[in-house]
């Protein structure tokens, strides 16, 4: 959501900086909507495809990335809670965020299929269950 606010402050500097209808107002609003559409075509669906977790018993691992590959790890000892979310958005694309609080640390694991996120959730739930008690 940060990138689409960016994009936005970019085309209302240069709406308000550059003279109306000249070639740089023209350029500036093309090149805005280039880059909105490359963000929108390329950098979403390449983040989609690159997000993947992991769980088993010990712990839960997810990594993310296009350029950099990012790990995060969560033990299944230090989980609270499990909230699925779903956003209007989320709906068009039949996806849902799952968020996984523990002590000291959160995960957020974007992009999944509704089915596969409330499968997750009830195995990280039912682990923690067995493990507390």
């Amino acid at each position: 959501m940060g990138n689409v606010l960016v994009f936005s402050l970019i085309a209302l500097v240069i709406y308000y900086v550059t003279p109306y209808r000249s070639v740089w107002w023209y350029g500036g609003l093309w090149l805005t909507g280039f880059l909105f559409v490359l963000f929108a075509f390329l950098y979403l669906p390449l983040l989609q495809l690159t997000c993947v977790y992991q769980a088993n018993e010990d712990y839960l691992e997810y990594r993310r990335g296009i350029f950099f590959m990012r790990k995060s790890r969560l033990a299944h000892r230090a989980v609270t809670s499990v909230s699925l979310v779903r956003s209007p958005f989320s709906v068009l694309t039949r996806t849902t965020d799952v968020f996984i609080r523990g002590m000291g640390a959160n995960l957020y694991i974007p992009f999944l299929e509704k089915e596969e996120a409330d499968v997750l959730a009830e195995w990280i739930t039912s682990h923690g269950r067995k493990e507390r008690g």
